[in-house]
């Protein structure tokens, strides 16, 4: 799940913006897996629901205007993310949060 940045420079305005790069094919594959494998494994205490690549994440609470801070702090937020059905690649398990 490693991360990379790439930094542009915009000679006009003199701005820089940030690339962040991840491979999430990994991630999503192994969603998958997880999502079909929930039907025959349930755990009574234990059930992860999702799993989020950080460059998804990044690029959604940008759209939203919420900090990562705001987001890992209100389970309310977390909820709208993982119960949007454009989301669902993120999904481990069926249902809602």
């Amino acid at each position: 799940m490693s991360l990379s940045k790439k930094y542009h420079y915009d000679n006009v305005t003199g701005d820089v913006h940030v690339e962040t790069i991840q491979d999430v094919e990994p991630i999503l594959e192994a969603n998958k897996r997880a999502f079909n494998d929930a039907r025959e494994f349930k755990s009574e205490i234990f059930n992860k629901k999702a799993s989020i690549p950080m460059v998804v994440l990044e690029k959604w609470l940008q759209e939203q205007g919420i900090t990562y801070r705001e987001f890992m702090a209100n389970p309310k937020v977390v909820k709208r993310f993982v119960n949007d059905p454009d989301n669902k690649f993120c999904l481990c398990r069926p249902g809602k949060l």
